[in-house]
């Protein structure tokens, strides 16, 4: 066990008592869209009534802890992460809550079940959300969103934990959602949500999804190894625009390329690295700076070797 073992071991009684699913030294190139990662030094699991007493605990010895949904847009240290990662991947769970016209999910249910769940029981209203991968409750904090549409239009209220164990409850109007951000601070974990959805007709919400889907795969290389969009848009510019009028479009490091597609998308053509994509971004970002005196702000997450 690395650096800070002898705070761990209080952690791995609790987990093995309470039989919490983890795994040590995780690669977490196998949790990343990218393939991009080293190894963790715990990989932990839990359910939703685990969260609570896990996060508290966590807090109290104070190690390092990293918060894992999709890993959609998470570019993971080569070294690995000294610390804990907390996974959503058994936060999961889909209903249709009828009396309240939502979709409740959990907050590692991926995205496009939702979307996919609202177009095969014809509700409207997320269609638009078609093709963006990851968690609802990464999507939710980064407040995702495509064609002029963010998931904040159509969120309900939302459950969540935070660091100290405490569960909350807010509704869309307590949240400081702006431009691809909200105010749910980064130590928290989104446990529950209600999206707002409307009966129609299906092969309406169909048509809509599809549509969604093929202006997706038009113009985003979807099937390719990215993070999605690098970079936010400045405001009054596109990022993928200043990027590509920058000459940028196919420039490479190492095995990392800007996407002929879209150039605010990188894509991992082969053995590239975290040391190469960072790399590829403060090229960019110089580039771009140079030409347009613009300073692009990052949209995906990066995570250190001790965050």
């Amino acid at each position: 066990m690395p650096s800070n073992h002898k705070n761990k071991r209080p952690l791995l009684h609790f987990l093995d008592s309470q039989s919490i699913d983890y795994d040590t030294d995780v690669l977490l190139s196998k949790y990343s869209y990218v393939r991009i990662g080293g190894p963790a030094d715990l990989f932990i699991s839990p359910k939703i009534h685990e969260l609570p007493p896990l996060m508290m605990l966590i807090n109290q010895l104070e190690i390092p802890y990293h918060i894992l949904g999709g890993g959609t847009n998470t570019l993971f240290d080569d070294e690995g992460f000294r610390g804990v990662v907390i996974s959503l991947k058994n936060i999961k769970g889909l209903y249709h809550d009828i009396e309240n016209n939502a979709l409740e999910a959990c907050g590692g249910e991926g995205l496009q079940r939702i979307v996919f769940y609202a177009e095969r029981y014809g509700l409207g209203g997320v269609e638009r959300l078609a093709g963006i991968p990851g968690s609802i409750g990464g999507a939710i904090k980064g407040n995702a969103g495509a064609f002029d549409m963010a998931i904040s239009d159509v969120l309900q209220d939302l459950e969540l934990v935070d660091i100290q164990g405490q569960v909350s409850y807010l509704k869309r109007q307590d949240i400081l959602f702006s431009y691809r951000q909200s105010g749910i601070p980064k130590d928290c974990v989104i446990t529950k949500a209600r999206i707002m959805v409307t009966p129609q007709d299906k092969d309406i919400v169909k048509e809509k999804t599809r549509q969604s889907l093929r202006q997706k795969r038009l113009s985003q290389p979807v099937s390719q190894r990215s993070l999605g969009c690098v970079f936010k848009n400045p405001q009054g510019h596109f990022a993928g625009r200043l990027i590509d009028e920058a000459g940028c479009k196919g420039m490479s490091v190492g095995g990392i390329v800007v996407s002929h597609k879209h150039a605010n998308f990188f894509i991992n053509v082969g053995n590239g690295t975290s040391s190469d994509y960072k790399r590829l971004i403060d090229k960019i970002r110089e580039r771009v700076f140079k030409t347009f005196g613009i300073s692009l702000e990052l949209e995906i997450e990066v995570v250190s070797l001790t965050t």
